[in-house]
């Protein structure tokens, strides 16, 4: 019996190929995505001759996905929405593509499907890296990263390191808002911790201010984001936690990604109060 996929392949399976098997009709679609154009404009957008674009943009019309509107050609609202699902597959491949060393040695199955499909929006973020000269370089970043906070501080943790305490003491001094999804290993790490200290009522005043949350089923992702940054993290495969990647970015897209990300896990974890553990 043939899949749905395979039979929607059959039935487009012309309009596909005769679309990736041209830049030319891509630069054509792409150009128009603001409005319409003569052909003396859009051959010079499409930077090829006259002959050829209108070829390609007869192709197009053909196929349902430009019209030709006083001497103009122009999207189709099929064309329209056809542009923007390539945009969104071929950012995707291009996103997996620029970091495949980094997703293609992580445990992915903390990314809910429609998070993978706008996987594209991290394509402006920079991949991390240990060298031989620096083996905690990552890490150092991380905790640089953690101290130079401004507005929010909302993480997923199934990490624990006595710096991550101070940097959480540090930001909710600053007066940061902040949330925080720990695993129940990691809840007990960090109450341990506190349980050493010598907690006053204004130190108890201060923990009060966080939104602790506990996350009862394994996590394989660590993932801290601000208001303008994001820092984020994979298991390994081989279920170790060795920081030798780590996705940093400060841009617009990839901010709203990780903090999708963190409000999907959050949606699924238990509220605490956390001096009833202390």
């Amino acid at each position: 019996m043939t899949s749905e996929l395979l039979k929607n392949y059959d039935k487009v399976e012309k309009d596909i190929r005769q679309l990736y098997d041209s830049r030319l009709r891509l630069s054509i679609l792409d150009a128009l995505k603001d409005g319409p154009m003569p052909l003396s404009d859009l051959r010079r957008a499409v930077d090829a001759n006259a002959p050829n674009t209108s070829a390609k943009a007869k192709d197009l019309e053909e196929m349902g996905l430009l019209e030709r509107v006083g001497g103009q050609y122009k999207l189709t609202p099929y064309g329209l929405h056809t542009l923007n699902g390539l945009s969104d597959s071929l950012a995707f491949h291009s996103t997996y593509n620029k970091f495949k060393d980094f997703w293609s040695t992580r445990r992915l199955d903390s990314i809910p499907k429609e998070l993978w499909r706008r996987l594209g929006d991290l394509r402006d973020a920079t991949l991390l890296k240990t060298d031989n000269t620096n083996v905690s370089a990552v890490h150092d970043r991380f905790v640089e990263f953690l101290n130079s906070l401004e507005g929010r501080f909302y993480g997923l943790s199934p990490i624990y390191h006595d710096e991550y305490v101070s940097a959480l003491f540090n930001n909710l001094r600053k007066g940061l808002d902040t949330k925080l999804v720990l695993t129940s290993d990691i809840l007990g790490e960090l109450v341990g911790k506190l349980k050493t200290m010598d907690l006053s009522p204004e130190i108890l005043g201060t923990l009060q201010k966080a939104e602790i949350y506990e996350y009862a089923n394994p996590m394989t992702i660590a993932l801290t984001v601000s208001v303008d940054e994001t820092f984020i993290g994979f298991q390994k495969k081989d279920r170790s936690w060795i920081a030798d990647f780590g996705l940093y970015a400060e841009d617009a897209k990839s901010v709203r990604w990780a903090y999708d990300l963190f409000e999907y896990h959050r949606s699924r974890s238990k509220k605490i109060n956390l001096s009833d553990y202390l």
